[in-house]
């Protein structure tokens, strides 16, 4: 009898995203009294988490000849690539999230969402409040369609509720 065998790694795929419309105000989790309803973005093929440390230097008298840097935020970023799409319902949303993100810059607003990052290897629901930022669309003669999204935490500018939260999955 084997003992002491590993769980096996994780792949890409069972990373879910999904998103919903929102302001920073709303509460991302399942447990909220009013919960978001979450949109696949469906058929991506390459997500990544990028987070970074925003920083100010504060160099004075007794620094010396070294780099003082304080940490003053936190910054993530999130590109996910896919399969191009048409819009099928409970499965790809991917046109539906670029008329949002056309017609709410178009209109002077910012096409905020909060992202659902679904993680199955760390059994977390992740939640990231974000702008739609860049997105795009490739069309190779000999290949798949690809497109691109690429999503940018920010501030919900409500001290509690927290850009960043996670739940565990039920």
């Amino acid at each position: 009898m084997a003992t002491g065998c590993q769980k096996d790694l994780d792949i890409g795929r069972n990373l879910i995203v999904r998103w919903a419309e929102a302001c920073g105000s709303e509460d991302p989790l399942s447990t909220a009294t009013s919960p978001l309803t979450y949109k696949p973005l469906g058929y991506t093929t390459t997500k990544a988490i990028n987070e970074s440390t925003r920083t100010t230097d504060a160099n004075n008298d007794t620094s010396g000849a070294y780099q003082k840097t304080l940490q003053t935020g936190l910054g993530m970023e999130i590109p996910v690539s896919v399969f191009t799409s048409a819009d099928i319902a409970d499965i790809s949303t991917q046109e539906e999230l670029r008329i949002y993100r056309r017609t709410e810059i178009t209109a002077g607003r910012q096409a905020t969402l909060w992202l659902e990052i679904t993680n199955p290897q760390l059994g977390i629901k992740e939640y990231v409040f974000c702008l739609v930022n860049d997105v795009s669309r490739s069309y190779g003669n000999e290949d798949v369609n690809t497109g691109d999204f690429n999503f940018v935490m920010i501030s919900t500018d409500d001290s509690t509720n927290p850009a960043y939260q996670t739940e565990t999955i039920a």
